[in-house]
């Protein structure tokens, strides 16, 4: 039975499977990057490498993932790489 980590972006709901699902972690230390996607958040210092932090609202809604409390990283294994997905919970 394939089970999934299931959080929500620009007010809808989404699933990655837990086998890509590295770790969640809270945003903290965030680098803006100049000249990238407007999509990408910035980067972060993660396990002695960079991690690049992709805001999924405003990849796919057009609308920036305001940083709260309850704002996460859901830090991922995507084609042999790691990437961190900013999602609002």
């Amino acid at each position: 039975m394939e089970k999934f980590v299931i959080f929500s972006s620009g007010g809808q709901s989404f699933a990655v499977p837990i086998e890509v699902t590295e770790k969640i972690i809270h945003v903290e230390g965030l680098t803006r990057i100049p000249d990238t996607s407007g999509y990408v958040m910035g980067a972060i210092d993660y396990d002695e490498s960079i991690l690049p932090i992709v805001d999924l609202s405003e990849r796919f809604f057009q609308r920036k993932t305001e940083v709260t409390a309850d704002t996460k990283v859901i830090v991922i294994n995507w084609q042999e790489k790691k990437i961190g997905l900013a999602v609002d919970k």
